[in-house]
């Protein structure tokens, strides 16, 4: 389990793609005896090469590790690391293969009651939602991770605030929008989890932008995309790019 731990904290935390790769991958070679722990590292292993830009080994590795995770029965755990492969998925600008991942397994997991698993897979539903144009949807998710989010629980409360920003400030809500963006900006700004931090300002520049404020919104995408290279996620950092020359040229 610490070596679970490990992966967890290089994955989420700031050290860098590449060196989280060179520490984690040889876990998964290892002949690590707990298969259950594993196939779970190889889930978030496979995420970290989707940082790093390389989405199809990212996909084999993840379906490998799963096929490893369905042999053992192990339903809750199984159903979590869609997860994964709908983070690779939407670091690959694959929406709907995101959704297609993540909801069999979050209507599983709403079956099971499984309501501590929620939040991360609502969460996740949502972005895929948002992202294909299907804004109405995507609230009603954001509202039910709301629902089932610890307050404690920085990630979920940081992603739905993000997620329903935009699409408030494309109903025209732009105040409540902004309010909430910030919140979220703030509370990622508290926590040690380069990603988080980043994804709260891609979701802060795009209500800036909508609001007509597009110094702000450029340089809250600046911020993004500088938090991004030093993580060396590659892919966030070229999705944050091709968003802020979107901005320029809206101009």
């Amino acid at each position: 389990m610490r070596a679970l731990g490990l992966t967890f904290n290089v994955l989420y935390g700031p050290t860098s793609v590449r060196q989280a790769l060179q520490q984690c991958e040889g876990f998964v070679t290892d002949g690590m005896r707990d298969r259950l722990v594993q196939g779970l590292i190889t889930c978030k292993v496979a995420q970290l090469r989707a940082m790093n830009g390389d989405f199809a080994s990212a996909r084999t590795m993840y379906y490998q590790a799963r096929g490893l995770l369905d042999d053992l029965g192990q339903s809750v755990h199984v159903a979590t690391t869609s997860f994964d492969l709908g983070m690779i998925e939407l670091l690959a600008g694959d929406a709907v293969a995101a959704e297609r991942a993540v909801r069999p397994d979050y209507e599983t997991l709403l079956a099971m009651g499984a309501k501590y698993l929620l939040a991360g897979m609502g969460s996740i539903l949502a972005r895929a939602v948002r992202a294909q144009g299907r804004d109405d949807e995507a609230l009603e998710l954001t509202k039910a991770v709301e629902a089932v989010a610890s307050e404690d629980d920085v990630d979920a409360q940081v992603l739905w605030r993000g997620i329903r920003a935009p699409i408030l400030a494309r109903s025209g809500q732009i105040a409540e929008a902004e309010a909430i963006a910030r919140v979220a900006h703030e509370r990622a700004s508290q926590t040690e989890m380069p990603n988080l931090r980043g994804f709260a300002l891609t979701e802060l520049a795009s209500v800036l932008q909508l609001a007509g404020r597009l110094d702000e919104a450029r340089a809250a995408m600046n911020d993004a995309i500088a938090i991004y290279s030093r993580k060396g996620d590659v892919a966030s950092e070229r999705r944050a790019t091709r968003l802020l020359a979107m901005m320029t040229r809206s101009v």
